[in-house]
């Protein structure tokens, strides 16, 4: 998390080869407390310019409260040639005025074949 940063929170993930892929998965522990709640996916061709919203999260009713791991999964239109992606991050479960949050995993991949 970032805290002292008012939202959005942007996090860039960047290949050096365009790649396709279909599906963005976000992994937290203890959602209920500090659970990201709602986020957007974006995808640019160059990962500086042209970021376009190609996915959103919703608002996620996480389930446990303790050391439990859980995972939402964002399914978009296939992106032939995405080289970067950011999720922004909206809202979270957990302390507003310091900016916690967790976020155990991303998972960017094709679930679907071209």
């Amino acid at each position: 998390s970032k805290p002292e940063e008012s939202l959005p929170h942007y996090i860039y993930l960047d290949w050096m080869e365009p790649k396709v892929l279909d599906t963005v998965s976000l992994t937290t522990r203890a959602g209920l407390k500090q659970g990201p709640t709602q986020w957007d996916i974006e995808v640019s061709p160059d990962g500086v310019t042209d970021w376009r919203k190609v996915g959103e999260s919703g608002q996620v009713a996480w389930s446990h409260r303790e050391d439990e791991l859980e995972t939402h999964e964002i399914t978009l239109t296939q992106e032939e040639r995405a080289k970067s992606i950011r999720i922004v991050i909206q809202a979270f479960n957990g302390s507003q005025e310091a900016g916690t949050y967790q976020i155990q995993d991303i998972g960017v991949y094709l679930r679907t074949k071209a």
